[in-house]
């Protein structure tokens, strides 16, 4: 007989969502621009909700060279995108 299918387990509230490492939890850019965010997001790491392909698309770089620019100069990033 097939084992009994167990509830999902919810995330501890404390811990961010893991959009990469949770299984693909992205969103088109214009709905990570305007409020209200889907549910789940965090506002102030909205880009990390772009996949791969959005991303280089709308900064024009990948992730991993976002991940290595200086702070102030992601933030200028994000807001041109409207993303701050």
């Amino acid at each position: 007989a097939a084992p009994a299918p167990r509830p999902a387990a919810a995330p501890a509230p404390a811990a961010p969502a893991a959009p990469a490492a949770g299984g693909g939890l992205f969103f088109p850019l214009d709905q990570l621009q305007e409020k209200p965010f889907p549910e789940g997001v965090d506002p102030a790491t909205r880009e990390v909700y772009l996949s791969d392909a959005d991303f280089q698309a709308a900064f024009g770089i990948s992730k991993e060279k976002y991940a290595s620019t200086p702070p102030w100069k992601r933030e200028l990033l994000k807001k041109k995108l409207k993303l701050f």
